[in-house]
């Protein structure tokens, strides 16, 4: 025999061989969670590299693809925009109101003429009375879409 090869065999046999469960098994350490206080934030946001202290730079954000289809009824942004929709028009009803009772009050329009900028109208009262009911009509809508958003589980603040 060679004494290089004696010199190997007398290593090789030296060195105890440990079992083959205990070779292929990754070595577990026990880590004890660490609670972290205000105190040490100041060093984790030096020290660490991955923070929820402060945002990454240079990734671009990804909004969430929605798992399924869009169901409107389940967005606050859809009741959001028809409750706005009715606001605005309950608003621009109020203001043509409030325009044709000052109208009355002041006697513009008595003259007999008819002014080309405004709209026409026929019979103030009846127009004044219309309004009205499409204001108490685009309220009741407006409660049914908070109804509908309440029955969705829809906060209530999350639509104003």
């Amino acid at each position: 025999m060679t004494p290089s090869l004696v010199v190997l065999l007398a290593v090789i046999s030296a060195h105890p061989v440990a079992p083959a469960a205990h070779r292929l098994a990754p070595r577990q350490e026990s880590v004890a969670p660490r609670v972290w206080t205000n105190d040490e934030l100041p060093w984790l946001q030096a020290n660490v590299p991955i923070s929820t202290f402060r945002a990454v730079a240079g990734l671009p954000t990804v909004a969430a693809v929605p798992n399924g289809p869009y169901v409107k009824e389940l967005d606050p942004d859809w009741y959001r925009a028809q409750i706005t929709a009715r606001q605005d028009t309950i608003a621009a009803a109020t203001a043509k109101i409030r325009s044709l009772q000052l109208a009355r009050e002041s006697g513009a329009g008595a003259s007999g003429t008819i002014p080309l900028e405004a709209g026409m109208t026929i019979d103030a009262d009846e127009t004044v009375k219309n309004l009205r009911t499409q204001i108490e009509l685009m309220n009741v809508e407006i409660s049914n879409f908070e109804d509908l958003a309440r029955q969705n589980s829809i906060a209530p603040g999350a639509i104003r």
